[in-house]
């Protein structure tokens, strides 16, 4: 028997998993505004009492948190593709492999293009882990989360018995162009430290998936006792990431040139690693709250904005970048020119604007033009656009 395998269409898909996708995307607008790197701030912006509020309030709530939510997802829905392949008797891997070629060369174009900060290049290389464990069991998934806590501490020590060293961080050495800038930035800084920065989304992969297995959104929400729980542990852990003064814990200054460069390496894994689970108490506290909203019609109804951002989470994450980084940084030049309140201004006007072009446009079209040209090249077929015409 033959069967094709089709993309998810919209009256299948999970709702809830594009609510939080689309809070997730959200997040990383207010990031691109709020990680101050990004866009830069005035001189003596970073003085003001306002400036120190938002730059706090942004390292409790947001910071690293909406990349923790959609490395999970990522997995998650992976994984709710790899079960349905399954059913249907459809090998899923040339589909998943050309599907992380067009994330990789989407990644590349936006990083090379855009922002040298690009998650989607990188997630795709990631996805092909997920892709070779796609058919494992759940045991073998699970023995893949305990050992992605020490893959860096593992690069580190065979590094250690080559005679060799990490690279430097930071000393890039730009070119003169906006493009030759991202371009050395991506070759000497994001893909030398691939493991040490990516590996916690990848870990984040391999949870996703094991929870997709086990349904745990969906019981989730539909347990009230284990989503207060969930809540209640978010929490305490976000309370006590902050509390914690983690500076002066398992902290030691990493000289390239000292004997104890390795013990150094492996006193600040260790610190990382302790402190991972209350980064992500946050982000439980999200989860736990966006699936409770969820349970109630009228709350529902008012997230439906949201569901629609999520829906064509590929086309917003790109679209502020395609619209604000030559702004600020081509057109009129505006780096470290506009105050902060002004920044979380324009990243609530444009999640306003992600919210109704979304909806506007999913009423006419099935996906995002991104995700369009995504599932195009994924099932090496051009996907039906318009409302009107049926998928195939």
């Amino acid at each position: 028997m033959t069967t094709t395998f089709q993309p998810v269409t919209e009256t299948s898909r999970e709702e809830s998993l594009d609510t939080l996708r689309g809070f997730a995307i959200v997040g990383v607008l207010f990031a691109l505004f709020l990680e101050w790197d990004n866009l830069g701030v005035p001189p003596g912006d970073n003085q003001t009492s306002a400036f120190k509020f938002i730059d706090q309030a942004a390292n409790i709530f947001l910071h690293g948190k909406a990349y923790n939510i959609l490395a999970f997802l990522f997995g998650y829905g992976f994984a709710l593709q790899a079960m349905r392949a399954k059913h249907n008797g459809v090998n899923l891997l040339p589909f998943a492999l050309r599907r992380a070629l067009g994330l990789f060369i989407l990644g590349t174009l936006h990083a090379v293009i855009l922002r040298d900060g690009d998650i989607v290049g990188p997630y795709a290389i990631c996805s092909l882990f997920i892709i070779l464990l796609r058919n494992s069991s759940d045991k073998k998934i699970l023995i893949a989360i305990g050992t992605m806590f020490l893959i860096p501490f593992l690069y580190f020590l065979i590094l250690k018995s080559m005679g060799r060293q990490p690279a430097p961080w930071g000393g890039v050495k730009e070119g003169t162009g906006v493009f030759s800038k991202n371009i050395a930035y991506l070759l000497q800084h994001w893909y030398p430290h691939f493991i040490e920065i990516y590996s916690p989304a990848l870990f984040l992969f391999f949870v996703g998936m094991y929870t997709s297995r086990k349904q745990w959104l969906e019981k989730l929400q539909n347990n009230p006792r284990q989503m207060v729980f969930v809540l209640l542990v978010g929490a305490v852990l976000c309370v006590i990431n902050y509390f914690i003064p983690w500076q002066q814990i398992l902290y030691r200054k990493i000289d390239f040139n000292s004997s104890d460069f390795y013990l150094s390496l492996f006193i600040n894994f260790l610190r990382g690693i302790t402190r991972l689970p209350f980064t992500w108490g946050i982000d439980l506290v999200y989860i736990a709250i966006i699936l409770q909203l969820l349970k109630r019609n009228a709350t529902r109804k008012m997230l439906q904005p949201l569901t629609n951002i999520g829906k064509m989470a590929l086309t917003n994450y790109l679209l502020p970048d395609i619209f604000f980084i030559p702004l600020f940084f081509i057109f009129f030049n505006l780096w470290a020119k506009v105050p902060v309140l002004y920044q979380l201004l324009m990243a609530s006007g444009f999640a306003i604007f992600l919210a109704v072009f979304s909806t506007w446009w999913l009423k006419r079209f099935h996906f995002g033009p991104f995700e369009w040209l995504l599932r195009s090249f994924t099932y090496w077929k051009w996907q039906p656009m318009k409302k009107k015409e049926i998928a195939v």
